[in-house]
């Protein structure tokens, strides 16, 4: 079996998980597009995964009690009705999910109370009983490896949090969290994640306990066995939504809503103790419907207050801003590509119209809309931190400006690891030509102090930094800092670029960058790399999002 770290998502029940996204952090847009109309309406979750800007949305649609999947991967919207789902579909949140080819693990529960799987693993679509007549509202789904599916879920009948898997080829069914030890007191309001492989998969999930005193809490298995551990006391239907994800040092993340005080609340154990943050406004009432991701260690919420509202301390402090105002929206999901937020949700349209399900991508920079080729690089560079735009009020990136060295040192070092402190010239610069007080000297000073520079001119050592830098310039800078200075004869086997030859002085660092899968080069047939053309900053964004964020 092929080894995959997984996530196990888990939505809740009576609940609308609301993915909304208030608004993101410096001026950002919201792109928004109606997929499809759900008419009569519906109380489940629709559930958004995306890869590489294709998005698909599973979800339950009331008129033909049908399970459904929208795509836009032709570059519009198209609905399937599942095969075999018409009429036996209940009104259900759906999980989806994918494995490594491709295929699609669509979890719901079916009209008899049954815990269903839908998947097209073998081709073509079919649908198979989990467990047969547990009502189990909250549905998990995690695909670790190609069709080995786990599912977390409540057993309504017993009031259990409950674990399927099938990676023996058959479901083994497991209760995790017994409801006979809280006198068959509900639990609500599950989430869950997971990480590891194989055998040493370890699941988290997130529930609201009825029992007194009403709490927040989670269950895990990260110890050999099953157990609970409280993560804040509330009391007076505390819970009704959590969302829990893990972040890439496995420390918990976890939103909910605390019924007693109305607010949205996030606690996280990252600095070794639960840390606990309000994260919805004064003034804000009935915060309960909200979704929450972790991405690249950052937190993105999305929830509905007089809309559909979004906040994040991807940007360092927690900011929030408005995706749709109106107050009708809800029932939203939330998944991160490539470093940008994307929502599917349902907008209430009025009496006997429905619901539109509609779709929602951040766009941030006004002079890079969503087809510009490097569209998803600068937003990944932007939201990673790496680049702050050209200009604010209205954020612009420039993005056919050429690149100077300054802001080529800026570009390398917040890419490499991060901002310098603001002080870091404060002992002077090492370079004649770039005094302290210089925008960029941090920068350039850290590039030095890395290796990645040696200047432009010796005796006094100067950097240029108002330069520009051409393509085979920046081969250098972003090898040395990615992975360090290739062998001198790294080239002795020839050069993968017709116009690079192995005698060039920047020949080691284009054919590692290419070999990298940073650069496909700017021609083929033959292949060229055309080494002395200056890097514009679309194109400057290619090569850090794959150089450094792992983009393709």
């Amino acid at each position: 079996m092929k080894q995959k770290t997984w996530h196990i998502g888990i939505m809740t029940v009576a609940a609308i998980i609301l993915f909304g996204l208030t608004g993101y952090v410096g001026a950002t847009e919201w792109q928004i597009e109606t997929v499809t109309n759900i008419n009569p309406g519906t109380s489940s979750i629709p559930c958004l995964q995306v890869e590489d800007n294709k998005a698909y949305i599973s979800f339950y649609d009331e008129s033909d009690k049908a399970l459904k999947l929208a795509t836009n991967t032709s570059g519009s919207w198209v609905v399937t009705t599942i095969p075999g789902t018409s009429g036996t579909v209940a009104d259900t949140n759906t999980k989806l999910d994918t494995d490594d080819n491709g295929n699609f693990y669509i979890g719901y529960q079916g009209a008899n109370g049954d815990l269903m799987l839908a998947t097209n693993n073998t081709g073509t679509w079919a649908t198979s009983v989990v467990d047969a007549g547990v009502w189990p509202g909250d549905i998990a789904l995690g695909v670790p490896g190609n069709n080995w599916v786990i599912m977390g879920y409540f057993n309504l009948i017993n009031h259990d949090i409950m674990i399927a898997s099938n990676e023996s080829g058959s479901w083994v069914k497991t209760v995790i969290l017994d409801g006979s030890l809280t006198g068959q007191l509900p639990y609500y309001a599950l989430s869950g994640d997971g990480y590891g492989s194989d055998s040493s998969i370890k699941v988290f999930i997130s529930y609201y306990d009825d029992a007194p005193p009403d709490s927040i809490r989670y269950v895990t298995d990260e110890s050999g066995i099953w157990q609970s551990y409280l993560v804040d006391t509330i009391g007076m239907a505390a819970g009704w939504r959590t969302s829990l994800r893990l972040d890439d040092t496995h420390a918990i993340h976890l939103t909910y809503y605390d019924w007693a005080n109305d607010q949205l609340k996030y606690a996280t154990n990252a600095s070794g103790a639960w840390v606990k943050t309000v994260l919805s406004s004064s003034g804000e009432t009935n915060v309960w419907d909200h979704d929450m991701k972790v991405d690249n260690n950052k937190v993105y919420v999305s929830y509905m207050s007089g809309g559909l509202k979004f906040t994040s301390n991807m940007r360092g402090s927690w900011q929030t801003e408005v995706v749709e105002a109106g107050g009708t929206q809800g029932r939203s999901s939330i998944y991160i590509d490539n470093g940008l937020p994307h929502i599917s949700y349902l907008n209430y349209i009025g009496s006997g119209g429905g619901y539109d399900l509609k779709y929602a991508r951040m766009s941030g920079f006004t002079d890079v809309p969503s087809t510009h080729w490097a569209f998803d690089y600068v937003m990944a560079i932007y939201n990673n931190h790496i680049t702050t735009g050209c200009a604010q009020n209205p954020l612009r990136y420039c993005p056919d400006t050429s690149v100077s060295r300054d802001q080529m040192a800026a570009f390398i070092v917040r890419a490499k690891e991060g901002e310098p402190s603001a002080t870091y010239c404060s002992t002077g610069s090492p370079f004649s030509d770039v005094d302290a007080n210089h925008w960029a000297c941090k920068y350039i000073k850290r590039l030095y102090e890395l290796g990645i520079t040696t200047g432009c001119a010796q005796s006094p050592l100067r950097y240029c930094p108002d330069t520009l830098v051409s393509r085979d310039q920046m081969a250098a800078f972003i090898v040395r800092a990615k992975e360090g200075e290739p062998a001198a004869n790294y080239c002795a086997s020839g050069s993968p670029f017709s116009d690079v030859d192995a005698n060039h002085w920047a020949c080691k660092y284009i054919k590692r960058l290419y070999e990298l899968g940073i650069t496909t080069g700017c021609a083929q047939n033959p292949l060229r790399y055309c080494p002395n053309n200056i890097v514009s900053r679309d194109q400057m964004a290619a090569f850090l999002a794959r150089g450094f964020l792992g983009m393709q």
